[in-house]
């Protein structure tokens, strides 16, 4: 099953808009869109890729009292709404159990506080052995973040980024490991289901 979250959870502060809907019955995969555009979401289906028990988030990211908080576009924000945070916690709540099915998880969110904290995400997924993000020092994109889930090795390795955006990289764990056993430019390749 496909959730797709266009936009907050009910738990947390805006429960207005939480938007959700089942696409296709028996896939695996979910997706965050707090840009509110959709756009990762046709382009990892039309490239093809569905099934890998992944969770793909593309959201603004910061560092907030040395946490890692997701927040929405101010874009899709009513005139006068707060705008709220999350953590990685709120999004464990969102999937429920379904948290535990995640192998993959894909972040696109600017990190140039250094705050995104693999350890963190394995708490609250701790089944996921590939874990994406754009290392610190560095803003995401939607373009780098669409590259690390459809290139190929050779392609993500040739493609040249504008220096303010990095390649995202991949942290690979082995099952109920707390560090990864390797770290490498994310590609199409070591999504596995």
């Amino acid at each position: 099953m496909i959730l797709l979250i266009p936009l907050f959870l009910t738990a947390c502060k805006s429960s207005s808009f939480l938007k959700s809907k089942t696409q296709q019955f028996g896939e695996s995969d979910y997706y965050i869109d707090l840009w509110g555009k959709d756009d990762i979401v046709n382009k990892i289906k039309l490239s093809g890729i569905t099934n890998k028990n992944a969770l793909y988030i593309d959201s603004h990211g910061f560092g907030s009292y040395g946490y890692f908080v997701l927040r929405p576009d101010n874009r899709i924000l009513g005139k006068f709404q707060p705008t709220p945070w999350y953590r990685i916690k709120d999004l464990s709540k969102v999937l429920g159990t379904n948290s535990t099915n995640i192998h993959n998880i894909y972040f696109a969110a600017c990190n140039l506080k250094g705050t995104f904290d693999v350890k963190e995400v394995r708490e609250y997924f701790p089944n996921a052995t590939n874990i994406v993000h754009v290392p610190r020092g560095y803003k995401g994109n939607s373009e780098n973040f669409i590259a690390a889930i459809t290139l190929s090795m050779e392609e993500a390795n040739l493609e040249s980024f504008e220096p303010e955006f990095a390649p995202l990289i991949s942290e690979l764990f082995l099952p109920n490991s707390k560090k990864p056993y390797k770290t490498l430019i994310s590609n199409k390749s070591i999504l596995k289901p």
